[in-house]
């Protein structure tokens, strides 16, 4: 049986830059996070019915100091309902902005340090959805928009 586990932004935020290893996350995650499915440099927990995927990255590609494979936590994705087969992530979202919302509703309203997307990729064979990066006190807000420019998901992730 998988961990009950309170995905609020006030619970999440202070977990991103840290160590898969640090005791904020054994405590927050319990033994899910000995089920991080790995792949060559990442790592992930997928919380479908929360809306919810939990990123990890090796420690030497977060931090060029370091040469170690340790899981550093980088992003929190929080979906829409049924974007990626995920349920909606039911806590309020940055910034106070809902799912559904629109790109040109949105965009106007921030200071974005970075943006894209909006257009056919042939070499992905569909349409890249618009983005957009803010700043936040101690992470960075990526927020995903579909082909009808409706936001689809809020990306938590560590700042660049």
């Amino acid at each position: 049986m998988r961990k009950l586990v309170d995905f609020s932004l006030e619970s999440i935020a202070p977990l991103i830059g840290r160590s898969a290893n640090d005791v904020l996350l054994l405590e927050f995650f319990g033994e899910e996070l000995g089920r991080i499915e790995r792949d060559e440099y990442y790592g992930a927990l997928q919380y479908k019915k929360n809306g919810v995927d939990v990123v990890f990255q090796e420690a030497c590609l977060v931090d060029g100091a370091r040469e170690d494979r340790e899981l550093i936590l980088i992003a929190f994705h929080l979906h829409a309902e049924g974007h990626e087969e995920f349920s909606q992530y039911r806590f309020s979202l940055p910034f106070d902005v809902n799912f559904g919302a629109n790109w040109g509703d949105l965009i106007s309203g921030f200071d974005v340090v970075n943006s894209g997307g909006g257009i056919y990729s042939k070499a992905l064979g569909g349409w890249i959805g618009r983005w957009f990066v803010v700043r936040s006190d101690n992470f960075d807000v990526h927020l995903q928009f579909d082909s009808k420019d409706c936001l689809v998901m809020v990306t938590l992730m560590l700042a660049n």
